[in-house]
């Protein structure tokens, strides 16, 4: 049975959501994109992957109009506040 494909995509918290979503459903694989990989990726001459790869997105509210009129079902995920030191500000 192939194992459902789908992309976290967000701000520098998509990678750590991306790697607890993986722990805790080992039956799926998961993709994490930022924002600015997500942006470029999009704008180059031929991206690595289109959204119709992934079955599903688990999407932060900041990347909605990259992903604005796709086909895939989409799981709105909230950011993370708090008051440290970010390296991407």
């Amino acid at each position: 049975m192939r194992k459902a494909h789908i992309l976290v995509a967000g701000n520098c918290q998509a990678f750590g959501l991306a790697a607890v979503l993986q722990w805790l459903c080992p039956d799926a694989i998961f993709t994490a994109k930022d924002l600015h990989s997500l942006k470029a990726e999009i704008v180059s001459n031929g991206p690595m992957f289109t959204l119709a790869d992934f079955d599903a997105i688990v999407a932060h509210p900041g990347v909605g109009h990259l992903i604005k009129g796709c086909d895939n079902p989409v799981l709105w995920a909230p950011g993370i506040c708090f008051g440290a030191y970010h390296p991407d500000q």
